[in-house]
């Protein structure tokens, strides 16, 4: 899924496969505008034909994402928003991220907005075309006082459409999950989630997310047919939890379930009672 529309001027070379071949670049860039009484800014990852890079969660044969944001100045917290990911498939297992270049928007809350903020980064990802190798790149940029939009708003408020929009279980939402619980699948355990999508989406996958010593599988749609409501589908999930840590409680447990329908998506996140189901 590509998903960058615009090229900053800065970027940081990372991860060379071959002398003067770059399979990816870097670069932060400020949008110049406030929302929600945080600064709109963005990363920029340019990648090599035919690379792809990793979702927060990058599935069985992928390298997550790690951000050091602690050389910047003036800045209190940085959060990373996700546009809506892919799947890939291939003889390595099932991995979840992004082809092509993608622009990842980041809400930034600075310390004392009347003064000059640095955005500092250092980052280490993994890219891949047949094997996956690890990439590092370090960037940064200056917020100013003030809020004045810059050539790079644009591109950053369009990247931040393609983010999920968070949606409660059964909410009405469309893309939505309407349930989820547990069930055994054989010897394993599998997350069995009732979803509802609008009629004629070409791509239509769910992701879940877990704890970090928790593994799940692609999921696989075990049941589709026609919703009871106008222009929509019901399709149900089943996504086998292929690895937990001996011990293992459902109860208090904390899951992310990510529902994308095209470029529509929601982000529904609940926690599991003892028997399994997500409330």
């Amino acid at each position: 899924m590509a998903l960058l529309v615009w090229a900053p001027s800065s970027v940081a070379q990372i991860a060379r496969n071959a002398p003067g071949v770059a399979p990816a670049t870097i670069a932060l860039a400020d949008s110049g505008e406030m929302r929600n009484g945080t600064r709109l800014a963005g990363l920029a990852i340019t990648l090599a034909p035919d690379y792809k890079t990793y979702w927060r969660t990058p599935g069985d044969s992928g390298l997550p994402p790690v951000f050091d944001w602690s050389k910047s100045k003036n800045i209190r917290q940085v959060d990373v928003l996700w546009p809506v990911p892919q799947r890939f498939d291939d003889q390595a297992g099932s991995s979840i991220g992004y082809e092509g270049s993608l622009l990842l928007p980041l809400s930034v809350r600075i310390a004392d907005p009347s003064q000059e903020a640095e955005l500092s980064l250092s980052l280490s990802f993994g890219v891949c075309k047949t094997i996956c190798i690890p990439a590092k790149g370090e960037a940064v940029i200056s917020l100013r006082p003030g809020a004045t939009p810059t050539s790079a708003a644009p591109a950053i408020a369009r990247a931040l459409s393609l983010v999920p929009v968070a949606a409660q279980l059964d909410s009405g939402a469309l893309p939505g999950i309407l349930s989820a619980k547990f069930v055994k699948d054989g010897m394993k355990w599998a997350l069995e989630a009732e979803t509802v999508v609008p009629e004629g989406r070409k791509i239509v996958d769910l992701f879940v997310e877990g704890p970090d010593s928790w593994l799940f599988g692609a999921s696989v749609p075990i049941v589709s047919a026609k919703a009871e409501r106008a222009g929509a589908q019901r399709i149900v999930y089943r996504a086998a939890l292929e690895d937990v840590p001996p011990g293992f409680s459902f109860a208090g447990t904390k899951l992310i379930l990510t529902l994308a329908a095209d470029r529509e998506a929601t982000e529904t996140s609940g926690t599991l009672d003892a028997a399994g189901v997500l409330h």
